[in-house]
């Protein structure tokens, strides 16, 4: 494999080992699914496949509007396996002209073994393997919901001196956050739960001089465990949704969750050796 393609690859795996291990609150809008499933515990006996299309629209300040698209397919066997095949876009910069390069991606995410292996388009015969750290069961939270508020302080200044007194709290609750539970609806023949989360930015925070408004909505389905839509609405970004499509709970092909026939399989850390070894040698040229 050439300099240039195994770094390629590299690149994209990385930028997947980091937003799965990226902690927020809210889940990101066409977070790879497969990294996700290889660092929490399994989802076992739902199996499903279904097509993603993620959507940003951004309009600028001269009115001009921005809009991508990205189309992937998602599998997850009963074993909680999940494969997610992309096209990835790398944009750069050479030489004063914009260059983007896209090539097609698969991923496949273990729980199991909380490893990952990925690989691209048919030109490049290898799979790279990547072991992916693993959240405590609880930690599932941590990605897909706002964390709770912290417990209330007591303001020893205020408490009465008999040890039943009933303290005076002080309300450690974000006053900007707002969550609204939307009930449930049916999505491509699922049903899922909504809810809905404003936060408001006020005033002079980030130098802005009015309040801005973040909304994120999510819609999940309880029975198989998945994000079927979400809408992220921030007037700094602009507009950005994920939907599922053609949501099927058929169990699919177990050679997907394989490397093509005729691929090497390669860990990545060998792969990085690799990569400092011709480093090594293009230097010791110069």
């Amino acid at each position: 494999m050439s300099f240039a393609r195994t770094t390629g690859m590299l690149l994209w795996v990385f930028t997947c080992a980091a937003s799965a291990q990226q902690v927020s609150q809210q889940m990101t809008v066409g977070q790879n699914q497969s990294v996700i499933a290889a660092i929490m515990q399994p989802v076992e006996g739902s199996p499903y496949q279904a097509e993603e299309v993620v959507r940003s629209v951004q309009k600028l300040y001269d009115g001009t509007v921005i809009t991508h698209e990205i189309q992937s397919t998602i599998a997850r066997d009963s074993d909680g396996r999940v494969r997610q095949d992309m096209f990835v876009v790398h944009s750069a910069e050479l030489d004063g002209r914009q260059v983007n390069r896209t090539f097609q991606a698969a991923s496949v995410g273990d729980p199991v073994s909380h490893s990952m292996l990925f690989w691209t388009g048919e030109t490049v015969k290898t799979a790279m393997r990547m072991q992916l750290p693993s959240l405590p069961k609880r930690g599932v939270g941590v990605l897909l919901a706002v964390p709770p508020p912290p417990p209330p302080k007591m303001l020893k200044q205020d408490a009465a001196p008999s040890s039943v007194a009933r303290p005076v709290v002080e309300l450690g609750q974000n006053q900007n956050v707002r969550t609204e539970e939307l009930g449930q609806q049916s999505i491509e023949g699922v049903l899922a739960v909504g809810k809905r989360t404003t936060t408001t930015i006020p005033t002079g925070t980030i130098g802005n001089d009015r309040p801005i408004t973040v909304v994120h909505e999510e819609w999940r389905s309880p029975e198989l465990k998945i994000l079927v839509k979400s809408i992220d609405s921030d007037p700094r970004t602009g507009e950005q949704t994920m939907e599922l499509h053609n949501v099927v709970r058929t169990p699919p092909d177990p050679s997907l969750f394989q490397a093509p026939s005729g691929y090497k399989v390669q860990d990545i850390g060998d792969a990085l050796k690799s990569l400092g070894q011709i480093g090594r040698s293009s230097a010791g040229q110069q």
